[in-house]
């Protein structure tokens, strides 16, 4: 049987699976539950039974590595370290840190050998930075505990699994169905999905629709799409399905976007962070406002950028992350290239997890003045109503002091309205910055669906 034959049965087994085999059976399996059953043993550990919990989850991962990874045997002699040194969290830290760079150089030796490699599947990031990263895993059992993880986090803003769900993240859907929209809805799947590749004013007025004929509870989408479906309902007077929520993930959500789609579904958001890499994972719980992070998951701290740890309340850092559910690729004190802040408590709920205050996004989102001073695009949220006429927009950055506006309108602008929202972004930057208003009739997501706040095209960076 060729590799040909092989995909085409194992589409059909799939089928075969969705159609004959309930879905709370092939979701919630023995994995799923396992894992459920210790979040749940394990979610009102005290401060410092959670730092127990994580010596002990280090020490038996450190000797993994020692005995499955090449690259962490070599770097274990080279420190002179072993998982018998490990007294205290901060022994831990004597771990160099693992860039995104170090992880696509060395990606055979950091992960295992022989027939364990065998077992293992490759995959890569999205690459919303525009350089994905390969690793490998063990597919099936990652995504059950994935699994796992999310629905606890989702259960917080009310959700029930095996409910109607409408998803808008990135999965292409290419083809039209009859009604000539791009959706598809699949026998045996309580999903129905909609593409985010395709949303224009008619097929979000399509998509409301079929969320109320499907009776769908909760809308999964990135931040961007929501924002989008929802201004273009809006903008069309249209009628809105009733939800009960919108869970979103993948994108930085500010507080006005937050805002905006909570007045106009009437109907809460609950966001979420992880990664592809599955190191860390954290949700926001309705109770405190804050992200929690599970350490059942991984262990999650923050760094400055000399990287000394950050625990003082309001501490801005790059997020760094150990997993201890990927065991194909090991990543130990990884780092994400996401920015959080860090919160002044674990929160008002019972849980003592590690808490985040909020979620800042890629260290590399920057814009660079003439001089060569850096903005962050995480400072240009800004707080007013002057995007209210938008439907999307971008900022696209070909050299230093000029960044160029790039903005779907929702409704025709005037000169006046056009030149409001320049002078705003142009008080944002401040001086050293030329900014061009560019209006558009479409704005492109990325490859994976998400849309991409800044195009940063500059070939080299000024010294910092």
């Amino acid at each position: 049987m060729n590799d040909m034959q092989k995909a085409l049965l194992e589409r059909i087994k799939g089928k075969f699976k969705r159609i004959f085999v309930p879905y709370t059976l092939r979701r919630y399996n023995s994995i799923y539950k396992s894992t459920q059953r210790h979040i749940r043993e394990t979610e009102r550990m005290s401060p410092k039974e959670i730092e127990q919990y994580h010596l002990r989850k280090l020490k038996d991962l450190i000797r993994y590595c020692r005995l499955n990874s090449p690259y962490y045997r070599r770097l274990f002699k080279s420190i002179s370290f072993c998982e018998d040194d490990l007294k205290s969290i901060d022994d831990y830290r004597r771990i160099p840190v693992l860039t995104k760079k170090e992880l696509k150089d060395n990606l055979d030796e950091l992960s295992v050998q022989g027939t364990l490699r065998e077992k293992a599947s490759y995959g890569t990031t999205g690459g919303t930075t525009g350089e994905p990263v390969g690793y490998y895993s063990y597919k099936t059992k990652l995504q059950d505990i994935e699994n796992a993880f999310v629905d606890d986090i989702w259960k917080r803003g009310g959700y029930s699994p095996g409910c109607q769900m409408a998803v808008m993240r990135g999965a292409r859907i290419n083809k039209a169905a009859k009604d000539g929209y791009f959706w598809r809805k699949y026998a045996g799947i309580p999903r129905l999905f909609l593409s985010t590749f395709h949303l224009d004013e008619p097929n979000a007025n399509r998509y409301s629709e079929l969320m109320s004929r499907y009776n769908v509870k909760y809308l999964h989408c990135f931040p961007s799409s929501a924002l989008t479906f929802y201004k273009l309902l809006d903008k069309a007077d249209a009628v809105k399905p009733k939800i009960d929520g919108i869970l979103t993930s993948s994108e930085v959500l500010s507080d006005y976007n937050r805002k905006y789609i909570e007045k106009s579904a009437d109907a809460p958001v609950l966001d979420l962070y992880g990664s592809s890499e599955r190191v860390a994972i954290a949700g926001e719980c309705p109770e405190c406002g804050l992200y929690h992070v599970y350490p059942q998951y991984g262990y999650v701290e923050l760094t400055d950028e000399h990287g000394t740890h950050i625990d003082s309340p309001g501490g801005v850092g790059s997020i760094i992350g150990t997993s201890y559910v990927r065991c194909a690729t090991p990543l130990l004190r990884y780092e994400l290239g996401d920015m959080a802040v860090f919160a002044d408590s674990p929160g008002l709920c019972d849980r003592q997890y590690f808490s985040l205050e909020r979620i800042l996004g890629r260290q590399v989102e920057y814009v660079y003045s003439d001089e060569g001073r850096e903005i962050s695009m995480s400072l240009m949220n800004i707080h007013s109503d002057i995007f209210d006429s938008l439907i999307r927009f971008q900022f696209v950055q070909k050299k230093q002091g000029y960044v160029e506006f790039h903005y779907l309108p929702s409704v025709a602008m005037s000169i006046e309205e056009v030149t409001r929202i320049r002078r705003s972004i142009q008080n944002k930057l401040g001086k050293g910055f030329e900014v061009e208003m560019v209006s558009e009739s479409y704005i492109p997501r990325g490859t994976n669906g998400k849309h991409r706040l800044l195009i940063q095209e500059l070939k080299e960076f000024p010294a910092q």
